[in-house]
């Protein structure tokens, strides 16, 4: 007896797309693929209708007309036919057509979809702004291209990844002026997808120059007692805090400030770095201070932090 694979397989050419997944024992698996849609394999773009019409092929029945496929209504026999020209087909709905006239559904790009976003990624983590004038864009708008010339990857771009691609307008376009086809659509996705290029590395490059300026400002142990010193050097003078006697030292210098007796002709005195008060070597009388704490914080050196 002969194999019924055998005699199948010998018909016509055209049912070898459907032996791959009926004699095969690839049947269910199919099924299972085209009853995933809403699980995220097909693209939002497929023709409901196509897919309708595949999926009946393969054995899920549609009885009550709500374009869901379950085991529950009908079993899995498919609407089989031979036709007289010796061809396999099928018949759905009263339509008869053979397996390589069915339009298939359209599988999510995931692969493009990922690769255009890795290589925006690369461009922000780059750190260097791509300008419009760049020559490396020519060559990416080839690459684009080539890539988006498949009709299908380019439906599954526009479809399934809106929040994740530049498509805004593309699709309302598409599906409301009759004007505009899929070529025009290729050519707005392309140009988006080339400025978006350029405005991820300015972005990219802002963050960068952020994130250095933020190291820069990290001080060391050292500056910050040195940035600690001089905010409460000033916090004393302006509170009138220092006690008599008790003495300022300015950071970056071998000097202090010593605070005068009450009544004194100047509030505060020019000391040495243990805070003896200095005097002029010539006269021995004692370096002239200043009067006021404005005069005093308006000599005082800046922190450098």
């Amino acid at each position: 007896m002969v194999d019924m694979t055998t005699i199948l397989s010998v018909i016509t050419p055209n049912i070898s797309g459907f032996l791959f997944c009926v004699v095969c024992n690839k049947r269910l698996y199919y099924n299972k693929m085209i009853l995933s849609q809403l699980k995220g394999i097909y693209s939002d773009g497929t023709n409901k209708e196509d897919c309708a019409d595949i999926a009946q092929m393969y054995g899920f029945y549609d009885e009550n007309d709500d374009k869901k496929f379950t085991k529950n209504e009908g079993g899995f026999d498919a609407p089989f036919v031979i036709q007289e020209s010796g061809d396999i087909g099928f018949d759905i709905q009263g339509k008869q057509f053979t397996y390589n006239e069915t339009n298939q559904p359209i599988l999510k790009d995931f692969k493009l979809a990922t690769t255009i976003l890795q290589d925006n990624e690369k461009a922000f983590k780059a750190g260097t702004i791509i300008r419009s004038d760049d020559p490396s864009l020519k060559s990416y708008r080839v690459q684009l291209e080539q890539k988006l010339q498949n009709q299908d990857s380019l439906t599954s771009m526009l479809y399934d990844y809106q929040d994740e691609l530049p498509t805004s307008g593309i699709l309302e376009n598409l599906q409301n002026n009759p004007d505009y086809g899929m070529p025009e659509a290729r050519n707005e996705f392309i140009n988006s997808l080339v400025q978006a290029r350029i405005d991820t590395s300015v972005a990219g490059f802002n963050q960068a120059e952020n994130e250095a300026d933020r190291k820069r400002n990290i001080l060391t142990a050292p500056q910050k007692r040195t940035k600690k010193l001089f905010t409460s050097m000033l916090n004393s003078i302006n509170t009138d805090t220092m006690p008599y006697r008790g003495f300022i030292v300015i950071p970056g210098t071998n000097e202090t400030i010593v605070r005068a007796a009450e009544g004194a002709i100047d509030k505060w005195l020019i000391a040495d770095k243990n805070g003896t008060i200095k005097t002029n070597q010539k006269t021995g009388k004692r370096l002239k201070g200043y009067k006021n704490n404005e005069d005093l914080i308006a000599s005082l050196p800046e922190s450098p932090y």
